[in-house]
């Protein structure tokens, strides 16, 4: 039985509410994996928490049994009407109750048990109007959804993609095409035409959707490719994008930062390094290494860096974190994820301001990592995330990158870069 109140309840789904429209992401009932993980990004860019997905799955599918964490809820409270949960509890009035003004004082006289009274019954009305007068989409055979996507130049971007549908078996009130994870990057359609195009600035491996009304029709993957590595930064609010004779330095992947910017109280950076092309290797048996360290920044108390290697059906990231903050370490494995405010992952605290080596290793679906040669942590998964199609860093501060090594399962050398 549920032991949260309902004002509580109510306060929640008002707090999940703005978060969506300021996401950009649609209803949760037509979310997938991906969103949930554009989700759990957002959050934690907006607030410096990282939310665990099996957390924010509960509280966007109403399966909590009771309140989270004073922690989460602050966190959410924070994106979405920036004041803690305590403060925007005591400015809280039910929304949906109190339509008229005027009524207002009269509302608050009532007793909480009247009061959950009034509520439930207007969200009962409320909630029979709108599926009552939901659109219903219709697929006459889903197996003749055309969906398809061709790139316009190759190794390079910007790169401008021409998605190919056809919708004329289904019936809906509204179309759209989805570039990627990010529903922000969603455009409405129209049923009449066959063709949208859109274009990609960052390389990688997407995922568009083709969408009706909150239906996803089909997904398809577009990977976006270059033959070099891709450098951007956010700097005072401000996406850059680094050429390579201002990240190639010294014989390393070092983006150039003013020192002004480091000591900037005001500045918070971030840095994002992308390696997307065919590498010809299996995701469940390679190997991967490479070299990198973070620089001391005034607004960063605990650096961290995040290695993505994504396949095509799933990914795995490894984020390794300062000494003493390893409570914000993560990890995701194909379909399992571990976070570290509810498991040891001590092992992933570093000293990142010196140089480190982390080795990666997939075999029959067990992953291993090694730190500076020392084993630190292995774990199984269940999902093979298949042939790798991007290798991101991210680093949430600044960073530098080196010795770069894939393998696949026989020991041979697939890509490389030692950045000489």
């Amino acid at each position: 039985m549920s032991t949260i109140k309902p004002q509580d309840q109510e306060l929640i789904a008002q707090v999940k509410e703005k978060i969506e429209q300021l996401s950009g992401l649609p209803g949760p009932d037509s979310w997938t994996q991906k969103d949930y993980d554009f989700l759990g990004y957002y959050i934690d860019e907006k607030s410096g928490v990282r939310i665990s997905l099996s957390t924010l799955k509960r509280i966007w599918r109403n399966e909590n049994n009771r309140l989270p964490h004073n922690a989460t809820l602050d966190a959410l409270s924070q994106v979405a009407f920036q004041q803690t949960w305590l403060a925007l509890k005591a400015d809280f009035t039910p929304k949906r109750i109190v339509t008229n003004p005027k009524k207002a004082n009269k509302y608050k006289k009532l007793g909480w048990l009247a009061l959950t009274g009034i509520i439930m019954g207007s969200i009962v009305y409320l909630g029979y109007g709108f599926f009552k007068s939901k659109p219903t989409n219709t697929v006459i055979n889903s197996e003749k959804i055309f969906f398809s996507a061709r790139t316009s130049v190759e190794n390079k971007v910007p790169n401008s993609v021409v998605f190919d549908y056809d919708l004329s078996d289904v019936r809906a009130e509204k179309f759209y095409l989805q570039q990627s994870w990010d529903a922000r990057r969603r455009v409405e359609i129209s049923k009449k035409n066959t063709q949208q195009t859109d274009i990609y600035y960052v390389p990688g491996l997407y995922f568009a959707k083709l969408i009706a009304d909150t239906t996803v029709l089909a997904t398809i993957p577009v990977h976006i490719k270059m033959d070099a590595w891709f450098v951007q930064a956010s700097i005072k609010g401000e996406e850059r994008i680094y050429p390579k004779n201002e990240w190639s330095t010294d014989g390393v992947l070092a983006p150039s930062l003013l020192e002004a910017d480091k000591r900037d109280l005001n500045n918070r950076l971030s840095l994002a390094v992308y390696n997307a092309r065919e590498f010809n290797t299996d995701g469940d048996n390679f190997s991967y290494s490479s070299t990198f360290k973070m620089d001391t920044i005034a607004t960063v108390q605990c650096p961290k860096v995040s290695i993505i290697i994504k396949g095509e059906n799933d990914y795995f990231l490894i984020q390794l974190i300062q000494k003493g903050c390893e409570s914000d370490a993560y990890l995701k494995l194909s379909e399992k994820e571990i976070s570290g405010k509810n498991t040891d992952l001590t092992m992933l605290g570093a000293n990142l301001y010196q140089w480190k080596n982390l080795a990666v290793s997939a075999r029959d679906r067990s992953l291993t990592l090694r730190l500076n040669e020392s084993e630190i942590y292995k774990n199984s998964y269940a999902v093979p995330i298949g042939d790798i199609k991007e290798i991101t860093y991210i680093f949430s501060g600044w960073g530098a990158i080196d010795n770069v090594e894939l393998t696949n399962a026989d020991g041979k050398i697939t890509f490389a870069d030692y950045f000489d």
